[in-house]
């Protein structure tokens, strides 16, 4: 089982949530951030190249989620979706976590839809 605790710290560059976010920066901002960010190593699918990063970030913007594939710590896999605003911007996220033995990547891509649902039916609620 793994449990963060409510003010828990992790890598932005290496969660579903971090990417999705930064992701959705402006780039300078971005770039800003991600200079004075130490890219650890935490697992082997860590990613610890800014190069590799900005292509994974892409990626996140033309698909609409992120991925963390075991990038933070061993077992655990999570998919994120943002919550946007009337003006269609980003102003947070929602993810799904699990240890990989209970929900593999594919099985949490066929729940996107429904957390995707969940994200605008949030942001409605929010921002009517």
């Amino acid at each position: 089982r793994v449990q963060l605790m409510a003010g828990s710290r992790v890598p932005v560059y290496c969660t579903a949530i971090g990417k999705l976010l930064l992701a959705n920066l402006e780039p300078e901002a971005r770039q800003q951030l991600l200079s004075i960010s130490k890219m650890k190593r935490y697992t082997d699918n860590t990613i610890t190249s800014f190069e590799e990063l900005e292509a994974n970030l892409e990626e996140i913007r033309l698909q609409g989620y992120s991925i963390n594939n075991q990038e933070d710590s061993i077992g655990l896999i999570a998919m994120a979706v943002p919550i946007r605003d009337t003006a269609a911007q980003m102003v947070a996220g929602l993810a799904i976590h699990a240890p990989e033995a209970r929900l593999s990547i594919p099985a949490a891509g066929r729940l996107l839809p429904n957390l995707q649902e969940a994200a605008a039916r949030i942001g409605t609620a929010l921002f009517g």
